[in-house]
């Protein structure tokens, strides 16, 4: 699933402030399947049932995202490890 975000700068300040870190790029979508993401969108991580997106972060960079989070994996400047990723949503 993804959705355009409509006001990319209230959200990034709003996600920043979730996250606590600064960030330096607008997020333009949503995206919780790495084969849908296009240029600017937060790809989400989730942990299913019978998948694990964080097994699919380094994908949905490479395809684009401007940034990531994840349940596992290993976190950088635009990858954010956290505990639960659908509490953060």
């Amino acid at each position: 699933m993804r959705v355009d975000i409509q006001q990319p700068e209230l959200f990034t300040a709003y996600f920043s402030n979730e996250i606590d870190c600064q960030i330096d790029y607008l997020i333009s979508g949503i995206s919780t399947d790495s084969r849908d993401v296009k240029e600017g969108d937060l790809f989400l991580g989730i942990k299913g049932e019978h998948f694990d997106g964080s097994n699919f972060v380094n994908q949905a960079i490479a395809d684009g995202a401007v940034c990531s989070l994840a349940e596992s994996g290993s976190k950088s400047d635009n990858v954010f490890i956290v505990n639960n990723v659908t509490s953060l949503i």
